[in-house]
């Protein structure tokens, strides 16, 4: 899939190429087979062969934007002996960010293709290039601050309504700060921002900033 949008690219279409965060962080051989239904996926999560040349896509630079495809379902959506009869994906919004750095990290991945992935080409994609997605002049001051040093992630410490988490035990980095239009939202430990204080952003024409 992957060689047939480099070669849409190299023709000049506008295509791109996502892949979620669990497929780059787990594998068949072992998540799958030891968590069942709390690792169905859709598409299910590959072979550990099969990730691993994700991460050399994305090293290359074939991959343009990582995400979570993010659901919050409770245990007893996740937990049948069936596999099948489970539903499919998992809450992963918090743990996006410091797996995709430990991922880079493990590999020896530069961490500014993680920016490019995470903050740059989805501001483009969505055509707010120029006030999203960058650290420059005339653009909003979004940005994190990480710990490389890991810790273990816990769900039971998360802001995820989901009891239930695989990355849950995971050594992570740590995300200490972040901030949005150079004001502080995340301490650490707690959301400062209050509800309603996003702002409308109205995208670019269509190839502006593209």
């Amino acid at each position: 899939g992957i060689d047939i949008c480099e070669s849409y690219k190299r023709q000049g279409f506008d295509t791109s190429v996502e892949v979620c965060i669990h497929y780059l962080v787990f594998d068949e051989e072992n998540t799958v087979r030891e968590r069942g239904g709390l690792a169905k996926g859709n598409p299910p999560i590959r072979s550990s062969v099969e990730k691993e040349k994700l991460w050399h896509f994305l090293a290359a630079g074939a991959i343009d934007l990582v995400s979570t495809d993010h659901v919050a379902w409770s245990l007893d959506r996740k937990n049948n002996p069936d596999m099948l009869a489970n539903a499919s994906g998992g809450p992963s919004l918090e743990v996006m960010v410091p797996a995709l750095v430990k991922g880079c990290m493990d590999r020896g991945v530069d961490l500014s293709i993680a920016a490019r992935v995470l903050a740059h080409n989805p501001a483009r994609h969505f055509r707010l290039a120029g006030q999203k997605g960058a650290l420059a002049v005339g653009s909003d001051a979004d940005f994190s601050i990480i710990d490389p040093a890991l810790a273990p992630w816990r769900v039971a410490a998360s802001k995820t309504v989901s009891d239930w988490s695989l990355y849950d035990g995971m050594e992570l980095p740590q995300i200490k700060e972040s901030y949005l239009r150079g004001t502080r939202i995340w301490d650490g430990k707690n959301v400062l921002n209050l509800a309603g204080s996003g702002h409308f952003l109205r995208p670019s024409i269509w190839g502006a900033g593209r």
